[in-house]
């Protein structure tokens, strides 16, 4: 009975390959969905996959982001913040959503890190970026509304 929990049998040891391989295309799903990274999503799942199957050093996950970052020159995280800051300025542009609904559209976990996370990428908070886009839009329209009259 002792053989069956015992974390050295051979059932446990395939288990705990098996879960990770399953975890690992799940982290290469992850960060695959921006089509842009496929390529290095697939050569950071290929390499964290063979040296998981061949019982290689180290956490196989932390050997995945290791990959991507070398693969893409950008760690999974800052990628994604980036998209999402992106993604950021043309809801804050075309849309009238507050701040807090676009950080809870976006996936931040508080309009906090959405601010402080816009601010580092853009310079500008993004209310600020708000009135500036809007102004120039705004303002062009004033200019051929006056035009129009004359």
């Amino acid at each position: 009975m002792n053989q069956i929990f015992n974390p050295e049998n051979f059932f446990w040891k395939c288990f705990d390959k098996m879960a990770d391989v399953v975890g690992l295309s799940l982290l290469w799903f992850m960060c695959s969905l921006p089509v842009v990274t496929i390529g290095p999503a697939c050569a950071a799942l290929y390499d964290a996959s063979a040296r998981c199957v061949r019982g290689g050093e180290g956490s196989p996950y932390g050997r995945f982001l290791r990959t991507f970052r070398r693969e893409f020159n950008i760690s999974p995280i800052s990628y994604l913040i980036s998209r999402r800051i992106q993604e950021s300025r043309f809801l804050l542009c075309e849309t009238d959503h507050t701040l807090s609904q676009i950080a809870q559209i976006l996936g931040f976990s508080s309009l906090s890190y959405f601010s402080q996370s816009f601010r580092r990428l853009e310079g500008v908070s993004p209310m600020e970026y708000r009135k500036r886009r809007r102004g120039r839009r705004g303002g062009g329209e004033r200019i051929k509304s006056a035009d129009n009259e004359k």
